[in-house]
């Protein structure tokens, strides 16, 4: 419709008749019918529910033998498979329109040996070997096999993306799998003369990670409003008028002749350290410790490596190592403290601070496998449809990278412990434990067009990249609580109070993680204008559990019965409001973008007449206003707040002694007994590039309108109540 208000099935009169072109319509097939609000724009709500199937099996093996008193050995082997069918893809479910299911395939196999020897009076050796072997994919369920928009031929359904619509098809990013092994051997020594025990050891692990992740290959259509490019729109719903008439604005999709994105990555990583416990007194013990950590440069079996060494001035990437180098200097010192106050040692301080690092995953310079010479992008623009092989413009697209320069992440991380025993049997502990992380991954556009200089910052480079850069940072600070109570009158219980705050620059490794909030940095220039909650940043935890073991009929057939529960409350989690187009102009692959905040944003009504503080309307939009052109927004990344969590489980079990080592366990648990719904933040947002929304879109267009169901949600976290039996026999 032109005008919402006038076209209903009361006035059809007010109605606009939209041709569908028949290359349109086996794709417009694939739209369940709505059985919800209209959204008077051609668009209305689904409400749907399937069925998902899990299955899991898990096995272990265990061997242990002693050779003496003094020489023991220990193996293990455990294998857990895994297999699931997911209905829905995406998160929160409604990111991605239904009939596209998804199956999941997981084998996980962990090998462990360990030989344990006395080597005399004072030494003592630890040696481990270890191989695990993971393998995982996701693979698209062809629910349309004669459906295909790929260049390459034989391929699945991709997607195709209404502006201001659910995502129509399979995730660019599928099918995807990692079959990894890591080989491990370490070994430790320890020797312990009077009051001290120095312990010194060192390990070395080899990676090898295999598998593909076929971004684009299966293709993707974009269809927006193209009025800016002079066609005419006559509906108030320029992007899905233009879809029926399969008029797209542009196609990504891979190289036929470039799209094996299958890579065999390898690396190397070498660890050794040292500690030092002293006993100082009979109260008090300090502990010492020195790490040193080295990072190969990860390599492929077949060489198939390249990248953009220098963003600001290369024209393309370069065939050669992923990484300049990787450092030589990660030391990382540790150091704590044991006092036991009072001298009959029920109250013990404790503290410690130490600086503790992490490899980069596979997945972060694995991105760099979408680079040409040995993978090829191309977006066209104005592409026929549904066959993308003509098109007004085709030009490369270099999709991601890690930087040429890591500086490798690490945190510095500091806590103090009071710990009183109350009286017998309980423990009350206070508090603080507090984190700060630098050279953090975050992702940011690293080519951005700048329309004062009416070309890319680098224009040699002729597409947007986004990076995957190493210079965030994040802060965590909390004061916790705790009260622990052990069987007393065969009753246990503990409760644990968190009050903290979380703040970073980037909460998710990868864009493809990202839900709440944007993908990618709102400006690549500005790191700290990002910096807000943590997209987990929970402010008040509150868990509290027991276990009662009934009293009656002990040492009888009835019995043995135990009641248990866990009752978990905290609040909100953040996320952000966004913009759902280029108010910028950055011209990148993601949008990322922030409104300006004016008003109050939880008073008053939705544009909708939904009162603030409901799941119609958990926000106000019109606490919002627009940057001007060309400008980014003020408010806040993650600066609004969801609704909180509260859920309780309960679980009852008897057991039935079968013999004097032998014995039978029946058990019921209802998780989420109460049925309490917990809901999600609003998310009407959505990218082929992510796996869910990312955070909450105040305006969808440069006019100012509202974008759709903005401040609605539409999802609950957590389960619905469930109900569980279970058998345990032990022997």
């Amino acid at each position: 419709a032109s005008d919402p208000s006038a076209c209903s099935s009361a006035t059809p009169d007010g109605c606009i008749l939209i041709g569908v072109d028949p290359r349109a319509q086996p794709f417009l097939a694939l739209l369940p019918s709505s059985n919800g609000a209209n959204n008077g724009d051609g668009t209305g709500d689904l409400i749907s529910a399937d069925k998902g199937t899990t299955n899991e099996q898990h096995g272990m093996a265990r061997v242990d033998h002693n050779f003496s008193n003094t020489h023991s050995f220990f193996g293990r082997y455990i294998i857990d498979d895994s297999s699931s069918l997911v209905p829905y893809f995406g998160s929160p479910p409604g990111t991605y329109v239904p009939g596209f299911p998804v199956s999941h395939q997981a084998r996980n196999q962990y090998f462990t040996l360990q030989d344990r020897k006395s080597l005399g009076a004072e030494l003592f050796n630890e040696l481990r070997f270890g191989i695990n072997r993971t393998t995982a994919s996701t693979s698209i369920v062809d629910t349309h096999p004669d459906l295909s928009i790929s260049r390459v031929p034989g391929r699945p359904f991709g997607m195709i993306d209404v502006a201001g619509m659910s995502l129509l098809g399979n995730n660019p990013a599928i099918p995807l799998g990692d079959f990894s092994t890591v080989y491990q051997i370490q070994e430790q020594v320890s020797r312990t003369t009077g009051r001290q025990t120095l312990k010194f050891g060192g390990e070395f692990r080899r990676i090898q990670s295999n598998g593909p992740v076929d971004f684009t290959v299966n293709g993707l259509y974009s269809f927006q409003d193209l009025s800016p490019f002079g066609f005419s729109a006559r509906s108030n719903n320029p992007a899905l008028e233009f879809f029926l008439q399969a008029l797209p604005l542009s196609y990504v999709g891979s190289v036929p002749s470039m799209s094996d994105s299958h890579r065999d990555y390898r690396q190397s990583v070498v660890s050794g350290f040292a500690q030092d416990f002293l006993r100082v007194t009979s109260r008090l013990t300090v502990n010492a410790g020195l790490r040193y950590d080295f990072y190969s440069n990860p390599t492929e079996a077949h060489g198939r490596l390249s990248a953009i060494r220098n963003p600001a001035t290369d024209s393309g990437p370069t065939v050669g190592q992923v990484f300049a180098g990787t450092p030589l200097d990660l030391l990382s010192p540790q150091l704590g403290f044991a006092w036991a106050i009072s001298g009959n040692g029920k109250t013990v301080l404790r503290g410690g601070s130490g600086i503790f690092r992490d490899q980069f995953p596979v997945i972060l310079f694995g991105v760099d496998r979408f680079l040409p010479p040995f993978f090829g992008v191309n977006t066209l623009i104005f592409p026929s449809f549904p066959s993308p092989q003509n098109a007004a413009l085709t030009q490369p697209l270099f999709l991601f990278q890690t930087t040429y320069h890591p500086k490798f992440p690490y945190a510095l991380q500091y806590n103090l412990n009071l710990e009183r025993e109350i009286t017998r049997g309980m423990i009350f502990s206070a508090g603080y434990f507090g984190a700060r992380g630098n050279h953090l991954t975050r992702e940011a556009e690293q080519n951005p067009f700048d329309p004062a200089l009416g070309h890319r910052v680098n224009p040699n480079l002729p597409s947007p990249l986004v990076a995957v850069l190493t210079d965030a940072q994040s802060f965590y600070n909390s004061f916790q609580l705790s009260v622990d109570r052990q069987h007393a009158d065969n009753f246990s219980w503990h409760v644990f109070y968190t009050f903290s705050h979380s703040i970073d620059d980037a909460s998710n490794s990868f864009l493809i993680e990202a839900i709440n909030e944007p993908p990618t940095s709102q400006d690549i220039f500005n790191r700290k204008g990002s910096r807000g909650r943590s997209g987990f940043d929970i402010r008040h935890n509150f868990v509290g559990n027991f276990v009662y073991e009934l009293p009656f009929g002990r040492g009888s057939w009835f019995g043995g019965w135990q009641l248990s529960g866990i009752a978990s409350v905290h609040s909100n989690v953040p996320f952000t409001p966004m913009l759902s187009f280029d108010n910028a102009d950055l011209q990148s692959v993601t949008i990322s973008e922030r409104p300006n905040l004016v008003g109050n944003p939880y008073s008053g009504f939705c544009p909708n007449g939904s009162r603030v503080n409901t799941p119609a309307c958990w926000f106000n939009p019109s606490a919002f206003v627009l940057p001007p052109p060309g400008r980014f927004g003020t408010a806040g990344r993650n600066s609004l707040r969801g609704p909180g969590f509260a859920q309780f489980d309960l679980a009852v079990r008897k057991a039935f002694h079968l013999s004097r080592e032998t014995q039978i366990v029946f058990g019921a648990e209802a998780f989420n007994l109460l049925n309490h719904p917990n809901f999600g933040v609003p998310t009407n947002t959505q990218s082929p590039l992510t796996l869910g929304g990312n955070g909450d879109a105040v305006f969808k267009n440069a006019a100012g309108d509202f974008a759709d169901n903005s401040g609605r949600i539409f999802n609950t976290v957590g389960t619905g109540r469930q109900i569980q039996l279970d058998a345990r026999f032990t022997f």
